[in-house]
């Protein structure tokens, strides 16, 4: 399985921004006072921007809708100092594919585009549950005519634990008449 390879690695550095941002947060006490003297500097926790399109700006265009307008809308987390800056989504060329998205994380001078790191995400994981459903059949075949065992067997074990989801209705409640008295 190519945990531990060349798409992790890809995929790892592509995504630096988001460690490095962790890593910032983590020693954000010790660098306080640092930040704290900058004369110029990012809302202490960050700010999430994204692109919101009110229904009002969806118009149908020679048949097709299109988005004639939209919001930028942000949220910062943190004091804001004079001279403060902030990095902001922008739409200008980008592909808007619902009323809310392009969401951005911005902290530290460091920018993250959520959507393309959740859309990275999603493929890399295909890829690792096919990489490990190649390797467990491979390695259940393996076993399987070493040990003189049926493959399906292997592949297809009872239950070893359990969930249940449980719906329960509910009536109105019975009133009582009279409260039942101490102790009954």
């Amino acid at each position: 399985m190519d945990v531990a390879g060349a798409r992790t690695d890809e995929f790892l550095a592509k995504y630096e921004t988001a460690t490095l941002m962790r890593n910032k947060m983590d020693h954000l006490a010790a660098n306080a006072f640092n930040i704290s003297k900058a004369s110029k500097r990012n809302p202490l926790h960050g700010s999430l921007s994204y692109v919101y399109v009110p229904e009002s700006e969806i118009k149908e265009v020679d048949g097709k809708p299109t988005i004639s307008g939209a919001g930028i809308v942000v949220f910062s987390s943190g004091r804001l100092v004079p001279k403060s800056s902030i990095a902001v989504v922008n739409p200008a060329g980008m592909l808007i594919s619902g009323r809310a998205g392009l969401f951005q994380l911005e902290a530290f001078g460091l920018v993250l585009g959520l959507e393309s790191a959740i859309a990275d995400m999603l493929a890399y994981m295909a890829k690792i549950n096919d990489s490990f459903e190649e390797n467990f059949l491979e390695m259940a075949t393996n076993i399987a005519a070493e040990k003189g065992l049926n493959v399906d067997d292997l592949r297809h074990n009872t239950a070893a634990g359990l969930t249940v989801y449980l719906t329960v209705g509910f009536n109105s409640p019975a009133i009582a008449d009279e409260p039942d008295p101490p102790g009954a």
